[in-house]
């Protein structure tokens, strides 16, 4: 092996070994440091590096090395569970490719510990069912979307809007589906406000439309969150039709009362109810 490429990847920030049948040949201190040796000669104490790969891998990762040497597999980027001498589990990216060592083929390994990009997207994930499971047994309609392309909706909103299930409503072109037509617009500016990390104060009252055409008043608040790493807008929904027409009604019947009182000409009211 040339000198001076010994030496560059010695020095190299990315952990690296080369080995031949696992046995290591070479490894620099980023491996030593990884797998959590104290120096480079303790790491040279280990008679396989089959010792840090998951013992269900080892098969595999045989096999891999004889194609490898053979020429018969390319370079090849591998994803995989790997384990540090105190037992500790390790996620990495394994890079490889056959190198000429001392005039024989030897399996050079780059090693890149992507740990902490894996426990936080298993965090992730398991934060995202938690609240799956929170929004699925919600009695509030719940729908989360981008651009009003509904990514996920709870059968409370589906029921709401007089869907079968959350499934048919989620196959809804776009969630402007159930808007009025005039409240479209408005929807939008809300929306763009809303990731733009505007905070909704209070649930603002709109018309929507459901399955049957027939018109429902509904109180929505917007949030943004994070859903699959990406922003996207929360929207909260509580059927308020029943309290708003007693309002519209309750409003009218005072708007009739006080004009009976207050006018001087009851056949210019009359007609003007008419």
């Amino acid at each position: 092996m040339d000198p001076e490429y010994k030496k560059y990847i010695a020095q190299s920030n990315y952990a690296i070994v080369i080995h031949q049948d696992f046995t290591p040949l070479f490894l620099n201190q980023a491996f030593a440091n990884l797998y959590g040796f104290d120096s480079i000669e303790q790491a040279y104490s280990t008679k396989t590096l089959l010792d840090f790969i998951d013992p269900a891998l080892h098969e595999l990762v045989k096999e891999n090395y004889r194609r490898s040497i053979l020429g018969i597999d390319k370079p090849s980027i591998l994803n995989h569970k790997n384990i540090d001498r105190f037992g500790n589990i390790k996620w990495i990216l394994a890079i490889d490719h056959v190198v000429n060592w001392e005039g024989e083929k030897a399996l050079q390994i780059t090693i890149i510990d992507i740990t902490e990009n894996v426990d936080a997207q298993r965090k992730l994930a398991a934060s995202e069912q938690r609240f799956r499971d929170l929004v699925e047994g919600s009695v509030q309609g719940i729908v989360i979307h981008s651009d009003f392309n509904i990514l996920f909706a709870n059968e409370a909103i589906a029921r709401l809007f007089g869907y079968e299930s959350a499934e048919e409503f989620r196959s809804l072109p776009s969630l402007t589906e159930v808007f009025d037509p005039l409240h479209i617009e408005d929807a939008w500016k809300s929306y763009h406000e809303t990731m733009n990390g505007v905070v909704q104060e209070k649930p603002h009252i709109v018309p929507n439309v459901r399955k049957d055409g027939s018109r429902i008043w509904i109180e929505i608040f917007d949030r943004r969150i994070q859903w699959m790493g990406e922003w996207v807008v929360q929207v909260t929904v509580t059927d308020v039709t029943a309290q708003y027409n007693r309002e519209v009604l309750s409003t009218s019947l005072y708007n009739i009362s006080n004009a009976i009182h207050t006018t001087s000409n009851l056949h210019q009211l009359y007609l003007s109810i008419q």
